[in-house]
């Protein structure tokens, strides 16, 4: 998947449910990111609502992760500690590039 295919598949979002939205947003950076050998993780409330199935709801998508520029180039502007991207009203903040937690308990999510 190449910069513009990630783009068109955001757009597709938009009609979604929030859960599913952000789901598909993940996948989408985590894709483009494993391109480049970033392997993305999803922390915070959006790892919580998806252990939780849903019983948690949150209004972000936290990773750990490097690869800031390619969020950049699919459309997310930068506000703060904050990507936001105004169309499919998703955003993204990337409290740190290292976790600091055991990589042994992580969960790949398919």
């Amino acid at each position: 998947m190449n910069i513009e295919e990630a783009k068109s598949k955001l757009y597709s979002l938009n009609n979604e449910p929030k859960h599913e939205k952000m789901l598909g947003a993940a996948a989408i950076i985590t894709k483009l990111l494993e391109k480049e050998n970033i392997r993305p993780i999803v922390v915070g409330g959006l790892s919580v609502e998806i252990y939780t199935q849903q019983e948690y709801a949150t209004r972000d998508i936290d990773f750990v992760s490097d690869g800031y520029d390619i969020i950049q180039e699919l459309g997310f502007s930068k506000k703060g500690r904050i990507f936001y991207h105004d169309a499919i009203e998703i955003a993204v903040e990337i409290p740190d590039n290292y976790l600091a937690g055991s990589m042994d308990r992580l969960v790949r999510y398919v």
